[in-house]
């Protein structure tokens, strides 16, 4: 009997080990995966019990960025790959692939940039300045950039981008920023600017759209668009951009408005307003007032760049005669035309309209040119061009 006490530990033994192997299947051990997180929660997984290709999912980033890739740590080595890439692995991989997201904003309206000529327009893109840094990190020849291109192409193109601007045919400039226009805490701003502006366009709206240029591990360039800061191409033209720089002031002087314009103080230096100028020749605000002998005023402001036409009634209650008389703006390629009609044997000059007041809007130091005939006053006036 002493010889089957051995054989009996044996048998125990091996019984003890598939209870073991069983009580491991049994607390649930997961199978190698590969696996696609979002901070901390699982996107999708894929087990690795055999060699195979995955294709990297497209996902929406709960943090509210978007997704421009993503990053793994694979035998020491950085993989970083976009969306819709392929990826091969081997049996029982293990490899956790993260969400790389990118807070990126185009801001709506332009600056005034000036160079030695003159002056152009500046826009601005906005980024989370860490998630910046981390792509930088795993994409060395990251480029940042800016396409620049009239409202109307932008509206064109199927999609607002390199992509789409071609398919379409549409003329865009392409301006890669060398260096942060700024560096703050949590932010940097990268910019693009067009200068040397034709006359032809002082009134024609650009748009603009930040990107970041990716190159991924595996050799594939990509671009991530930024969004636009009210959701869709902005429309600013150079007469806008110079109108809003010069009516820039505050009463006060100040490190942002160090510089004295009248009795308030601007940003800009008479040098660089001078620079505004010139945006202000061809391209002015009509008011076109009535003041009665009682005292009533009658104030109608038209822009003229954009108005196709401009009908008012101008009223003169001391003259039956002008209760009938009509002032309206007349558009065409190069010219903005203010026609006053007066009444039927009338000749329009200034002594005839003396109790209607023509003011010719602009800005203090802004002379207005405009020709004055015996029906109409004449205003040059710019108009779009393709060459920009």
């Amino acid at each position: 009997m002493r010889y089957f006490k051995p054989i009996s530990c044996i048998l125990a033994m091996l019984l003890l080990v598939g209870l073991l192997t069983v009580c491991v299947f049994a607390t649930g051990k997961e199978a190698p995966r590969i696996v696609f997180m979002d901070g901390e929660t699982e996107v999708s997984a894929t087990e690795t019990t055999a060699a195979g290709t995955l294709t990297l999912p497209a996902h929406t980033p709960a943090n509210g960025g978007q997704l421009v890739g993503w990053q793994a740590t694979v035998d020491g080595n950085t993989v970083f790959l976009p969306t819709g890439a392929s990826y091969a692995y081997a049996q029982d991989a293990a490899v956790t692939f993260r969400a790389v997201t990118l807070h990126m904003t185009t801001a709506a309206t332009a600056t005034a940039r000036f160079d030695e000529e003159g002056a152009g327009l500046r826009f601005t893109t906005t980024a989370a300045k860490e998630e910046m840094e981390a792509l930088r990190a795993l994409c060395s020849d990251l480029v940042t950039g800016t396409v620049i291109t009239t409202n109307a192409n932008a509206k064109a193109a199927g999609s607002f981008d390199h992509a789409g601007l071609d398919a379409a045919q549409k003329k865009y400039l392409d301006v890669v920023a060398t260096a942060y226009y700024k560096t703050e805490a949590e932010q940097v701003t990268f910019a693009g600017s067009v200068n040397k502006i034709r006359f032809e366009n002082y009134t024609l709206g650009y748009a603009a759209i930040g990107y970041v240029k990716l190159t991924y591990t595996d050799g594939t360039v990509g671009y991530a668009y930024a969004a636009q800061e009210k959701g869709y191409p902005a429309s600013v033209s150079p007469w806008q951009m110079a109108y809003a720089a010069m009516k820039d002031t505050e009463s006060t002087k100040s490190d942002r408005c160090p510089h004295a314009f009248g009795e308030a103080f601007s940003p800009y230096s008479d040098d660089e307003r001078a620079k505004l100028s010139p945006f202000f020749v061809s391209v002015v605000a009509l008011k076109v007032s009535e003041k009665a002998p009682g005292g009533k005023t009658l104030d109608h402001d038209v822009e003229a760049f954009g108005q196709a036409l401009y009908t008012e009634r101008v009223v003169r209650e001391s003259d039956p005669e002008w209760e009938t008389v009509r002032a309206y703006i007349d558009v065409s390629k190069y010219e903005c035309t203010l026609m006053i009609l007066p009444p039927e044997g009338m000749v329009f000059d200034e002594t005839t309209v003396s109790g209607v007041v023509l003011s010719l809007t602009g800005l203090p130091g802004i002379p207005i040119k405009y020709a004055m005939t015996e029906s109409f006053i004449l205003l040059p006036f710019s108009n779009y061009s393709d060459n920009y």
